[in-house]
């Protein structure tokens, strides 16, 4: 009900807006509103752009779902012994993001992960989440 509420709020069809809380549990990780919002950019921006409500709820749900199913998919990972993502794996990876998408520009990637309200190691994490999900995917 209360996601509903919110996507509808920010919709612009009510005055009143949730600003977060729990969007759903996945075996025994919290999801909140703000990690669903901030997983899809393309439902940040129609929530800013106040779109129809009817589409921000279908993107809203598919984002949480795809967010259950990580933490899912990164539980049965931890669960296994065949698959090990070594931290060497991660630095190349994020060492090949900077050098890509930041020209090797470590204080231009470190001011972006700012701006959107990350730091490193939550950066890290997650790069480290997307790796686990594609090899679990994989198997």
């Amino acid at each position: 009900m209360l996601l509903i509420s919110c996507c509808t709020a920010m919709a612009g069809e009510t005055t009143s807006i949730q600003i977060d809380g729990v969007a759903a549990y996945a075996n025994g990780h919290t999801i909140t509103f703000s990690d669903v919002i901030g997983a899809s950019r393309e439902l940040l921006q129609k929530v800013r752009e106040r779109q129809d409500g009817e589409d921000v709820n279908s993107l809203y749900l598919k984002t949480l779902d795809d967010l259950i199913n990580r933490k899912l998919i990164v539980d049965a990972y931890e669960d296994q012994k065949e698959i090990k993502i070594p931290d060497e794996m991660v630095t190349e990876r994020v060492e090949t993001v900077v050098r890509e998408m930041f020209k090797d520009d470590r204080i231009a990637f470190l001011r972006a992960l700012s701006q959107d309200g990350q730091s490193e190691a939550e950066w890290r994490t997650q790069i480290r989440e997307q790796m686990v999900v594609g090899a679990m995917r994989n198997l």
